[in-house]
């Protein structure tokens, strides 16, 4: 999602080419970041610039932002504005092995107001399915709870739009951690493959569950999602609260997703 970022000017502050403490860029994915003092941890968002920029003689192009609670991440990639403390990543600072950053090797910018550019815009790209599709894979998804679940979506896409034809359930045997893991066998997605032929539609996305979390791509998730031109629903599930379901692409760079359209039609609806 592109955003626009209006930094409150801290002193030495100063983006070549850039005036009135507007900066542009994409907003790309949620990630932690250590506070070095005390050894919390926090809720931010990673955003890449659209262009290399230099702060206090140090170049870089993206930036931390730091937001009060995980609630403003979603916020934020619903396209509401909000309010972060801004960090800038100089060049040759990376994630630490458990995919945050540590305040310490940032450079601090000051108060940020984040605002999308486009927030009424729709995503390129939509998934659609009839409703007893759409309730096979969210019933799934309660029945397993607390432990993971998934499968495959075959169907056909027209002009960006997936049309799924058949969710297909498979079993998770993943023998440890299935509270947050899923695998599925080789030969049960050679089997979907070969069905998919035989009623000439395709294999074009696979679906998970987030048990006790939300339905949002993990760095788990960008680092091991096979494949650029998937639809990848996630069914959040949580007690006492109905499933979500919120889908997504992941971008050729593998960097960052974008969120995609969940459409529920009809069952007596006939689409191609």
């Amino acid at each position: 999602m592109q955003v626009n970022i209006q930094i409150a000017t801290p002193v030495g502050f100063h983006f070549d080419g850039v005036t009135d403490s507007d900066v542009n860029g994409v907003l790309e994915r949620p990630i932690d970041l250590e506070k070095k003092l005390t050894g919390y941890v926090v809720d931010a968002v990673l955003v890449t610039l659209d262009a290399p920029v230099r702060f206090s003689g140090r170049s870089g192009n993206r930036l931390v932002l730091q937001v009060e609670s995980r609630d403003q991440v979603h916020k934020l990639f619903r396209g509401e504005s909000g309010w972060a403390t801004v960090y800038f990543v100089p060049d040759g600072v990376t994630h630490e092995l458990s995919g945050s950053f540590i305040d310490s090797k940032l450079l601090e910018l000051g108060r940020g107001m984040v605002v999308s550019l486009a927030p009424m815009a729709l995503p390129q790209h939509v998934i659609r399915f009839t409703q007893p599709l759409f309730d096979i894979m969210t019933n799934q998804a309660e029945i397993a709870f607390p432990e993971e679940c998934g499968g495959l979506l075959l169907g056909t896409v027209t002009d960006g739009t997936l049309n799924v034809k058949e969710v297909m359930p498979l079993a998770n045997v993943k023998l440890e951690s299935r509270h947050n893991r899923i695998e599925i066998h080789p030969l049960d997605y050679a089997k979907a493959e070969k069905f998919a032929v035989k009623q000439n539609i395709g294999v074009w996305g696979f679906y998970h569950s987030h048990p006790n979390a939300d339905a949002v791509p993990s760095e788990f998730d960008r680092v091991n999602f096979p494949f650029t031109n998937w639809w990848y629903p996630i069914v959040s599930v949580k007690p006492n609260l109905k499933p979500e379901v919120r889908c997504w692409k992941l971008m050729d760079s593998r960097e960052h997703f974008i969120e995609l359209v969940v459409e529920i039609v009809s069952s007596k609806a006939v689409y191609t």
